[in-house]
């Protein structure tokens, strides 16, 4: 956001029920004004909030069902050498790496206080 105070932009006409224009009618004084204002902005701010959470929520849900569908035959020759790359320098590369390489090459791991079991993608 390119905004030091995020704001929200409203145009409101004011239209009685025999379609009259009357703010004093319909908002009544300033402090009416002012409660309308902090009660319906922070309504359509919260409406909009959650919409945008819902979208980013639903490409979520794409992301982790497509990564759900590859396979070990879905990882390209590149991404072996990649990996490759990374198990010979493995003290040298960080955490985050490391999880991905790990997120690549293992589907479960269970671990008991006497056993570790670890399965395989490859």
């Amino acid at each position: 956001m390119d905004e030091k105070t995020p704001h929200l932009h409203l145009t409101f006409v004011p239209l009685t029920k025999d379609n009259r224009l009357c703010a004093k009618e319909i908002i009544g004084n300033r402090a009416n004004l002012t409660k309308w204002q902090d009660t319906n902005t922070n309504n359509v701010l919260l409406s909009y909030v959650n919409v945008k959470i819902a979208e980013l929520d639903g490409h979520k849900q794409e992301f982790l069902a497509k990564i759900a569908e590859l396979t070990v035959e879905a990882i390209s020759p590149e991404q072996v050498s990649q990996i490759s790359g990374y198990l010979d320098t493995w003290d040298s590369v960080s955490f985050d790496d490391k999880r991905r390489v790990v997120d690549l090459m293992i589907t479960t791991v269970a671990a008991t206080s006497d056993s570790l079991n670890i399965t395989w993608k490859i």
